[in-house]
């Protein structure tokens, strides 16, 4: 008999709000809970989407990305998707806070990805999603070619018409 290291298995961690968080009671589900189901076998998913955060909660409370940070490892992915409680944020400060995030992954070793918001799905009686359903998050497309990251536009993939729900 021999003892041998086991392998370290790919980790992908989530920051985010409540539109990604493991949410325990009825029908509502985060997009991040779907995740393991998704991925190949092996790759392990840490959840640590939390209801009501914006980037600026994520970077001074010491619950959120100051006890994340030390846990991510060379090669694990962080999918960082942040807006819905940023909605006050000026623009400025927001485009800091998430080069701040995608910095502390890389100072780990990790690779960062960021990830627009998807939308909240309220719509108008013409059918087209209101302003407070489609979230408007500043990123463009220059800031995560600033920061030299990939960006998977949830935005986009999520805007349904309303006529998608109905019978």
């Amino acid at each position: 008999m021999s003892v041998v290291p086991a392998t370290r298995r790919p980790r992908l961690f989530v920051v985010s709000d409540s539109t990604a968080s493991d949410w325990l009671k009825g029908p509502k589900r985060g997009w991040a809970q779907e995740l393991p189901q998704l991925l190949r076998p092996g790759i392990v998913v840490a959840n640590y989407a939390d209801s009501g955060e914006s980037t600026g909660s994520w970077l001074s409370t010491p619950r959120l990305f100051a006890t994340v940070k030390p846990l991510i490892q060379p090669g694990d992915e962080v999918l960082i998707q942040l807006a819905h409680h940023d909605k006050t944020t000026p623009e400025n400060t927001f485009r800091a806070n998430l080069g701040k995030l995608v910095e502390g992954v890389r100072q780990r070793g990790g690779s960062p990805v960021l990830v627009t918001p998807p939308v909240r799905h309220q719509f108008g009686t013409n059918g087209k999603l209101t302003p407070t359903g489609l979230i408007v998050n500043n990123l463009g497309v220059d800031l995560p070619a600033k920061l030299h990251v990939p960006l998977i536009d949830l935005t986009a993939r999520s805007q349904v018409p309303a006529a998608a729900f109905l019978r």
